[in-house]
């Protein structure tokens, strides 16, 4: 007879997992999907005001329904320092969540990364600055459609509200709020919280008060978020319109590959990519990073969107190329800076007593600013030669916004000193309870966390996996 496991939420990390395990075990999943309030509109910012919205998304497929994502891997670098174990060790799983998400292989979007990283090199780009590709697919990539979820696993819509341990320690069940109304408790052998670094940490805040172990004070704090801004605009002295959006083929249909520019800045990992800016001085350069394309691929038929894509210049010139590739020339670029955050005790998630509203605390400080504002100055002396008019957006910081890649919430860590979660996404202390979501990385660097979080899920089953069959060979 098959163990059962419950997964609870339906994202990312949920949809990989259940695709991993449902041969093996019998699979329930959880999702709140379109409940009231929507989740989207549950999150208050209590600090900076700087939402990039929806930052939260429900329902099966989670983000990728809101959310065009670059697949990009995190910097071996950044392993090394903040990790409890190398990059080394994911490898192996990137190369499976490249194949979901991509419809292509590593080695494949690898090797067009390496050919555009020649040819910025051979226009006179430093290579110190090309370190890390990024690959876009063609159409977005919902993981819940992609891997045929439907009929597989079993599913449940409602929102989970409470873990409920025995006296052994472990997770005996849990509790529901059903979609229709009312309550629902439902016991497995194992649970994993997929439902992001911004849900997943509420339910281990509150398990605290029930099970007391010394990880699950990290729970919900040293929250990390990407702090990304426009800076400033500058002209080149050649277009580099060609390799703004580097094409590559896939079963899927044409992709592209990017190469930010990007280096390590007094500890920090920052970014900087330069995206195509006005033909003509028809407005003043643009300083806000909110655009409208997202909201054209989410709300097609809402006629008012196609009537500020008139407006917004550069998103003509980033769908024409994209979408057509149709790479006008343009030597004009906007610079798009995405750092590091430092992680900080401060900036945490939480909820007040039995509200719905999800409480977050981001904020980057002044003596932040100063560091990026420091980068962005080296970053333009080391371009100099390349550059012949730089327009600077000194007060980019007003205008700054998160990423929604939330992180750090339940981080991994060798020891329950440090963190919510083992090596493994084991939450420390409780042998059936996982997490499988943003929450439990514990450094990003720079980049999109949406490939990693297929990694560490397609770890995760192999490891659940292995538990099992060591648990049927002592019976």
């Amino acid at each position: 007879m098959k163990e059962q496991i419950v997964i609870i939420g339906a994202g990312l990390g949920g949809c990989c997992l259940a695709a991993g395990l449902f041969k093996q075990f019998k699979v329930t999943v959880v999702e709140l999907s379109d409940g009231q309030p929507l989740l989207r509109d549950r999150v208050l910012d209590v600090a900076c005001p700087a939402v990039t919205y929806p930052n939260i998304e429900s329902g099966f497929g989670g983000t990728t329904k809101a959310w065009h994502n670059a697949l990009m891997e995190i910097n071996r670098n950044v392993f090394e320092k903040k990790w409890p174990f190398s990059k080394d060790t994911i490898t192996p799983y990137y190369e499976k969540a490249y194949s979901i998400l991509s419809g292509t292989n590593r080695e494949h979007i690898l090797k067009f990364v390496e050919k555009l990283r020649q040819n910025l090199i051979n226009m006179g780009f430093p290579k110190l600055l090309l370190t890390q590709g990024m690959f876009i697919p063609k159409s977005r990539v919902n993981p819940w459609e992609k891997l045929a979820l439907k009929n597989k696993v079993k599913t449940i819509n409602g929102e989970v509200v409470e873990l409920i341990p025995n006296k052994a320690g472990s997770i005996k069940e849990i509790k529901i709020l059903k979609k229709g109304g009312g309550y629902m408790n439902l016991s497995a052998d194992y649970f994993v919280l997929a439902a992001g670094g911004l849900s997943s940490p509420l339910l281990l805040k509150k398990l605290r008060c029930s099970l007391p172990l010394e990880c699950l004070n990290h729970a919900g704090i040293h929250y990390e978020d990407h702090p990304v801004a426009i800076v400033a605009e500058v002209k080149l002295d050649q277009p580099l319109y060609k390799f703004w959006n580097y094409p590559i083929k896939t079963k899927e249909g044409n992709a592209n590959v990017r190469i930010p520019f990007s280096f390590d800045f007094k500890g920090l990992n920052i970014s900087f990519q330069l995206r195509p800016s006005h033909h003509l001085r028809l407005a003043k350069p643009r300083s806000k990073i909110i655009g409208v394309l997202n909201d054209l691929r989410n709300f097609p038929l809402n006629p008012i969107n196609y009537w500020r894509l008139i407006t917004q210049i550069d998103d003509i010139l980033e769908i024409l190329s994209f979408k057509f590739g149709l790479r006008l020339p343009t030597s004009k670029y906007s610079i798009l800076m995405v750092a590091e955050q430092t992680p900080s005790s401060y900036c945490a998630i939480w909820k007040e007593d039995d509200s719905s509203t999800i409480n977050r605390r981001w904020e980057i400080d002044e003596d932040y600013i100063e560091t990026i504002n420091q980068s962005i100055q080296s970053f333009l002396k080391i371009l100099k030669p390349k550059i012949k008019e730089t327009y600077l957006f000194s007060e980019w910081f007003k205008e700054v916004y998160s990423s929604s890649h939330h992180s750090g919430t339940a981080r991994l860590s060798v020891s329950p000193k440090n963190g919510v979660c083992d090596i493994n996404g084991q939450v420390h202390g409780i042998s059936n309870l996982f997490v499988c979501d943003g929450s439990i990385i514990p450094g990003s660097g720079f980049v999109n966390t949406g490939l990693t979080i297929v990694a560490l899920a397609m770890r995760m089953a192999d490891f659940i996996s292995s538990l099992s069959v060591s648990k049927c060979n002592e019976n």
